[in-house]
């Protein structure tokens, strides 16, 4: 029988995981009993992306997306697969982005089954300063996460 996931006094059944902080650094919020177990491999995720940014390593970079990911870029552009997300930050890695800095902050996780989590992160580059919002789905597979579709956007009124 599956361990049954209890939630913490005073937190609604309902209410999605909410946990504002960098990567890496921890933040109270309200939470289930096991979220450091689920959610820590998540957080995992964005550094390893932050790694493979600072690297300028595109393959580092994808190395977090699922092999068949769904990808849309900040432009609306729609990639296939790990693969093409890898080469095209390659490109970006060896151009534009030389040298730049990838800061993510996770917003929300959203438990949405065992094994699958709606994630929104913000994220910087610097330079430019450019601020991106994201919505991932991640999965567990093979006893890992990695992340199975992933849509970039640049907010209204940022650059």
């Amino acid at each position: 029988m599956a361990r049954e996931r209890r939630l913490l006094p005073r937190t609604p059944p309902w209410r999605p995981l909410l946990l504002a902080r960098r990567v890496g650094r921890r933040v109270p919020a309200p939470a289930v009993e096991d979220e450091p177990h689920m959610t820590e491999p998540i957080y995992e995720l964005w550094r390893r992306m932050e790694k493979g940014w600072a690297d300028g390593d595109g393959d580092a970079f994808a190395g977090v997306f699922a092999e068949d990911v769904d990808f849309v870029t900040v432009r609306g552009e729609e990639l296939y697969g790990r693969r093409a997300v890898a080469a095209g930050h390659g490109q970006l890695f060896a151009g534009l982005y030389r040298d730049t800095v990838l800061t993510a902050e996770i917003s929300l996780i959203r438990p949405l089954s065992d094994g699958i989590s709606l994630v929104h992160v913000r994220s910087s580059i610097s330079p430019p300063g450019i601020t991106t919002h994201a919505q991932a789905v991640v999965v567990q597979r093979d006893g890992g996460w990695e992340i199975a579709a992933f849509h970039n956007m640049i907010p209204k009124g940022k650059s």
